[in-house]
């Protein structure tokens, strides 16, 4: 009975330290910005996004949570870490208003063997009706995540122009996300 409970113990503890053991040293912030012929401009970074995709289903499934969890106890295990972090892309127009967001989500796990992507989702979220999402993909590879957007901006109903452009996220042996 006290093996059972101790290994019940440890099961806890070790839940309760793989959250925590996840979070990798954050390197400080660098944002880039590339500045259009039209004067408007493009913002990317990695970070919280600012804007909520209220399309996007963030709630995870039963399956998903257990799935989620077993594989997170065993790299407690077997000494693998998780990380997961966003990089963002925000399109600003030349007086500075922000029109639209993508944002790249990743998990990654790594131990000083291996990187791996677990997961990429990316998230698009429009604040002016004349700009529309007119595709998304996302893959996983390796240590990287790639998601690329196009946005194509109409005024009633003739296309102006379309912005194509790929987000990347990748880790390193550390947690370092790049």
């Amino acid at each position: 009975m006290k093996r059972i409970l101790a290994c019940i113990l440890c099961l806890l503890t070790g839940i309760l330290c793989f959250s925590s053991a996840g979070s990798a040293a954050r390197a400080e912030e660098i944002q880039t910005t590339e500045v259009l012929e039209n004067g408007d401009a493009l913002i990317s970074g990695i970070g919280d996004p600012l804007l909520r995709d209220e399309t996007a289903n963030t709630a995870a499934g039963p399956l998903e949570t257990v799935l989620r969890f077993f594989r997170r106890l065993l790299y407690f295990f077997t000494g693998t870490k998780t990380v997961e972090r966003s990089k963002f892309l925000r399109y600003y127009d030349a007086n500075g208003v922000l029109l639209w967001e993508a944002v790249l989500t990743a998990e990654f796990t790594y131990s000083e063997k291996q990187v791996r992507c677990e997961t990429a989702k990316l998230s698009f979220t429009s604040l002016d009706p004349d700009w529309a999402l007119s595709s998304k993909t996302t893959a996983k590879a390796g240590d990287a995540a790639r998601g690329t957007v196009s946005v194509r901006q109409t005024k009633l109903g003739v296309p102006l122009q379309t912005v194509t452009r790929t987000i990347v996220l990748t880790c390193d042996n550390k947690g370092n996300i790049n």
